[in-house]
Parts: C-alpha cells; structure tokens; sequence
C-alpha cells in the first residue's frame, strides 16, 4: 500500500508603467512545493516528479530612457521509493520567492534597481524494516539581469544561482536509515544613483 500527497503552487506578478519622463518596474514569483511518498510494507514503487520554470521580462523604451529586466527560473522536485517489505517515506518541500524592481525619474533624475531572491529546501528520507531504496532530490537554477538608463548614465546587474540537494538511501533488511537534510540561501542587490 503506498500514499502520495503532492501539493505545488506558482505564482507570477508583473507591473510596469511609464510616465512623461520616468519609468517604473516591479516583478516576482512565488514557488512552493511539497511532496510527501510513503510506501507501507509490502511490495511496491512509488515516485513524484514535478518542474516550474518562470520565465519574466520587461522592456521599456522611451524616447531617452529605458528599463530592460529578465528573470529565468527552473525548480525541479523528485521523489522515488523502491522497497520489499520495508516502510520506506520521502518528504520534501521546497520555495523561491524573487522579485525585481527598478525606477528612473527623467533624463537626468535619479536612477536605482534591486533584485532580492530567497530559497529554501529542505528533505527527508527513510527506511524501516525490509529492503529498500529511497531518493530525493532539489534543484533551482536562476538567472537574472537588470539594466536601465538614458544618454546621461546607465546601471546594470546581474546574478545567476545553483543550487542542488540530494538523499539517498539502499539498505537490506533488518535496519533502520534516516536522511535528513536542508539548504537556504538568500541574495540581494541594490543599485541607486542620484
């Protein structure tokens, strides 16, 4: 007998405008995921996959002026169990909250930008009793860019992020394994010229 329960959310937000002599961009994304697998006893296979990738971009040109910014994203979740009278479980949950700003007052106003990312994951596997095997596995890979300017300056930014997390587990019978493990990471940055 086995159990899956997957629960995942993305959220996208994009704001951009444009008025006489300025500009102003906001952007962001939310992702979450959870998983937990159990296989009970008996024999069996269980797994779960799942993937996001957010995509963002912002172009905005003014006759002297321009915003330019671009957030790539791809998460992925995985999750398989493979036992033989054992009770084997694999719990994980992961999130990414990123989001961009930018803002330029005139030709010659003040100019600023900023990115701010914050990703955590964490996960668990276990094994108890019988044979078995067990795996999970993260992984977030992030790429973004910022510019703006006019013909008086120009401001640019940029970061790129890998972050991976694997567990796994081969017993034989007759012993208990627990793999538990977790990752943050948080990045910021902030331009501004005034």
């Amino acid at each position: 007998m086995f159990k899956v329960f997957v629960f995942s959310l993305a959220v996208v937000l994009v704001v951009s405008s444009q008025s006489f002599g300025g500009i102003s961009q906001n952007q962001g994304f939310g992702i979450q995921s959870t998983t937990l697998a159990e296989l009970f006893k008996g024999t069996g296979t269980i797994g779960d996959g799942k993937i996001a990738v957010v995509s963002l971009g912002q172009t905005n040109i003014g006759s002297c002026l321009w915003a330019i910014q671009d957030d790539n994203v791809i998460f992925t979740q995985r999750a398989t169990a493979v036992g033989q009278c054992a009770h084997l479980g694999v719990m994980q949950n992961g999130s990414a909250i990123g989001g961009q700003f930018q803002s330029l007052a005139g030709f010659s106003g003040p100019k600023a930008q900023g990115q701010e990312l914050e990703l955590g994951l964490a996960q668990e596997v276990t094994k108890t009793n019988g044979a078995g095997t067990a795996a999970a596995s993260h992984e977030f890979i992030g790429d973004r860019l910022q510019t703006l300017g006019s013909s008086s300056g120009s401001l640019s930014q940029s970061n790129f992020v890998n972050v991976a997390q694997n567990a796994g587990i081969r017993s034989a019978p007759c012993t208990d394994v627990m793999v538990a493990g977790g990752m943050y990471l948080a990045v910021s940055q902030t331009q501004a010229v005034n």
